[in-house]
């Protein structure tokens, strides 16, 4: 996973939310899915993991965010750790971010080590965003970028769907060059009280290399202090 991973799983959870329907700060999510695939990479058939991400807000317009997470494969020897320092400096029509993470695999697809990205979010209109990624991993020796959509809407008042699509490009991401990988996820999250959630979802990637589609589901659950 990418340190993009964890915010990106966490921000999205609550994009529709507003900001009486949970507590802020502190989030614990466990989550399964059958199908882990990362920037077009295969690497488990199933998987349990396990994040927990705290937020600091320095200003009303700055932020700081801390997460760390541990998956395991059910049905093989995957595993993977990571930790990411995050910041975040909003302004009137977008936002901009730093992040620094470190992820250690038990992996032959995908080497242990450090990343670096900067990030933009801009709000096209109510609910749904546009983002940007550039960044650098030192393990692949490679420049990526990230270029997606997401959008929430309200189904009932404790529940919203989320769809999210995004492109991975890079120079050089473990055989993968250009524009490699389209995956677009679903998801619906309903609120049971101001502390838990579950969020149901289903991910498609397509390869733009020969690779074919593969196709991930699982579920969530979100606990907030």
């Amino acid at each position: 996973m990418t340190g993009s991973r964890a915010l990106t799983l966490l921000l999205l959870s609550t994009t529709a939310l507003k900001a009486e329907d949970i507590p802020y700060g502190v989030e614990f999510v466990a989550g399964i899915r059958h199908g882990y695939h990362q920037r077009g990479l295969d690497l488990a058939n199933d998987l349990i993991d396990l994040q927990f991400q705290a937020n600091v807000t320095l200003t009303k317009t700055q932020s700081v965010d801390i997460a760390l997470w541990q998956g395991s494969e059910i049905s093989g020897d995957y595993s993977e750790f990571g930790f990411l320092v995050g910041a975040t400096q909003d302004f009137e029509n977008f936002s901009l971010s730093l992040e620094l993470n470190y992820s250690s695999y038990t992996s032959d697809l995908v080497d242990t080590g450090a990343e670096i990205s900067f990030g933009i979010d801009y709000p096209v209109m109510k609910n749904v965003s546009l983002y940007g990624q550039l960044g650098f991993n030192e393990a692949a020796e490679s420049l990526f970028a990230q270029l997606g959509a997401y959008a929430t809407t309200r189904v009932t008042d404790d529940s919203f769907f989320t769809v999210k699509s995004d492109l991975n490009i890079a120079d050089s991401y473990y055989g993968r060059s250009g524009i490699y990988d389209l995956t677009t996820r679903a998801s619906y999250t309903y609120n049971i009280n101001s502390m838990l959630s579950m969020t149901p979802f289903t991910s498609l990637s397509l390869a733009f290399d020969g690779g074919g589609s593969d196709f991930s589901a699982g579920m969530w659950v979100e606990v907030f202090f």
